[in-house]
């Protein structure tokens, strides 16, 4: 059962409370505000707010005790907290820290009571909204540091551009017949010039969007418990040099297509 699946028994099974809810400007003002907070302690703040009115905590209860794939979802939200913090290398702070643990146990008891239950709620909520932040911003930096990369390539490199084949690689669903596929694409004495101007022209922007790549790699190749063939493995990469091409880029292309698999 999806998200949308529980509202319509929310909606069904609770529906007076529902009703109640969706006619109460103060709430719907405390929604907007929780919508667009971007700091922990605003977010925290308004969610206690919104959980402090008694209609929204009697829905919650309706919907928990009449909705019982709701704990599914529940489920899945902890499994996206505990999933990105990895994958995303989220610093929480001690007092942060305190309260993830503090969800994560709730989330271990068999039976909650009414009062822990809204506990466990408000908490789910704040990390579901802090580790969103997180992502958004983590692939905003990523989205402007390959603008700024292919704005550089594309000033000083365009003459060595060549034809794009490089939509045949994500067909392949073979690793070994991909990492070929993708060897003979970047051994082409062609794109072998295009990767040296970028190295030539653009290293430093070329370095820090391969260092952040890199990292994404390693948190997923954890979180994931993946096994990277030895021959396709890359170490942390503190400089590129013209020696690096063409293998750098080929192996980092190995291991991205690879990684494509675990989501």
């Amino acid at each position: 059962m999806n998200n949308l699946s529980i509202k319509e028994c929310i909606k069904e099974k609770c529906k007076d409370k529902y009703e109640i809810i969706n006619n109460d400007k103060e709430i719907d003002d405390i929604n907007n505000k929780l919508f667009s907070s971007v700091n922990y302690k605003d977010i925290e703040k308004n969610l206690i707010n919104l959980y402090s009115k008694q209609n929204v905590k009697d829905l919650e209860l309706c919907a928990f005790k009449k909705c019982k794939n709701i704990k599914m979802i529940h489920q899945d939200k902890l499994k996206f907290i505990k999933n990105n913090i990895i994958l995303y290398d989220i610093k929480l702070s001690n007092e942060f820290n305190k309260k993830y643990d503090n969800l994560i146990k709730l989330s271990l008891k068999p039976i909650l009571n009414n009062q822990e239950y809204i506990n466990f709620i408000v908490l789910l909520y704040l990390f579901e909204k802090i580790i969103t932040n997180n992502i958004i911003d983590s692939n905003m930096k990523l989205f402007e540091l390959m603008g700024e990369y292919k704005r550089c390539s594309k000033k000083y490199c365009r003459k060595f551009e060549t034809k794009d084949e490089k939509n045949l690689i994500s067909n392949i669903k073979d690793d070994d017949e991909r990492n070929k596929i993708i060897r003979e694409i970047y051994s082409n004495e062609k794109q072998i010039k295009l990767d040296k101007c970028i190295n030539n022209k653009c290293n430093k922007k070329q370095l820090i969007l391969i260092q952040e790549l890199l990292k994404k790699f390693n948190n997923k190749i954890k979180l994931f418990n993946i096994k990277i063939p030895k021959d396709i493995q890359l170490p942390f990469v503190n400089k590129i040099t013209e020696k690096d091409i063409p293998e750098l880029i080929i192996k980092l292309n190995q291991i991205s297509y690879l990684l494509k698999k675990y989501n």
